[in-house]
């Protein structure tokens, strides 16, 4: 599957026509992409996800796994996200609208009216996992977008990611700002991490009004539990981080402190150093853009509780 390099005016097309624009783009690609390619596009006739068929096991244009089943995709169970065009472009960043129409399980949400060209079409981004891949926010037509090609006639499982490397993963709990700080975020973590029987010491990849978050966490690079890796940029991840100890997919947001992860924080970015219920700064944990990763753009009251990310010493 690849999202693709150009964009188009797609409110003005109907399905068939976003999988003509799919099948040239694959045409067209260096080298040419063989086989039949459909929009990920949903419309009144029905959900996006009827556009797959039987097909599974999906891989993007650099042969790294995207999803297996149709279910995973719906499930919000993706690997690495889409960020490949059929180039093998990579669009990390937050610039690439990718029309779709379809919220995460495929049904419709805003298609142009009914592809009149008015209105507003729900859009993805490409460094986004769970629902934000395909459903994260409405821009209005006409304006053009991009779009996310799946290959159809492909029916092989993907294989198991072997989990390799220092390992990483979100808490399943939430973090309750506490009088212990830092030190009791690093206490959940090595908790859920015995939990799910893992070796060695785990701590909060959290910034502190005296600490960076990768000063943290020292060096990589790191795994998700799924065996995704993450890379050892931790300002330009390889994919999201939202895969618990246990194995089970989260959503949402985390806490981090700072928005970027050289940085240290300030009181009101880290609840007073994760002592006090003020404010904290949180960042996606569907997103790989290294931006959103750290921060989602706004502030949370510390008294609602965020999870956290665990690293690996």
């Amino acid at each position: 599957m690849f999202v693709t390099a150009d964009s188009f005016n797609v409110g003005s097309l109907n399905v068939d026509g976003a999988n003509g624009k799919c099948m040239a783009a694959a045409a067209a690609a260096t080298p040419p992409l063989a086989g039949v390619f459909r929009a990920w596009l949903a419309n009144a006739d029905g959900s996006a996800q009827l556009q797959l068929g039987n097909a599974r096991g999906w891989v993007r244009i650099d042969s790294v796994p995207f999803v297996d089943r149709i279910s995973d995709l719906i499930g919000g169970q993706i690997l690495y996200p889409p960020r490949i065009d059929e180039n093998g472009v990579d669009h990390p960043d937050d610039t690439v609208s990718v029309a779709t129409a379809a919220a995460g399980n495929g049904v419709l949400v805003s298609d142009c009216n009914h592809f009149t060209n008015t209105g507003m079409m729900t859009i993805g981004r490409p460094d986004a996992t769970a629902d934000d891949w395909t459903d994260l926010m409405s821009l209005p037509c006409p304006n053009n977008f991009h779009l996310y090609c799946f290959g159809v006639d492909h029916i092989s499982p993907l294989p198991a990611l072997p989990v390799i490397g220092k390992r990483a993963f979100v808490t399943a709990s939430p973090f309750a700002i506490s009088p212990g700080g830092i030190g009791d975020a690093d206490m959940l973590c090595g908790r859920e991490a015995n939990a799910a029987h893992l070796q060695g010491t785990f701590v909060a990849l959290l910034a502190t009004t005296t600490a960076s978050a990768a000063s943290r966490v020292g060096s990589g690079p790191w795994v998700r539990m799924d065996g995704v890796s993450l890379g050892d940029n931790l300002a330009a991840p390889l994919a999201p981080l939202n895969v618990q100890a246990n194995g089970g997919y989260s959503f949402g947001t985390v806490w981090t402190g700072a928005p970027l992860p050289s940085s240290t924080g300030v009181d009101a970015s880290t609840c007073n150093d994760w002592k006090v219920d003020s404010s904290g700064l949180q960042g996606s944990s569907t997103r790989s853009n290294g931006q959103h990763f750290y921060d989602e753009g706004a502030s949370a009251q510390c008294s609602s509780g965020r999870p956290i990310r665990c690293f690996e010493l």
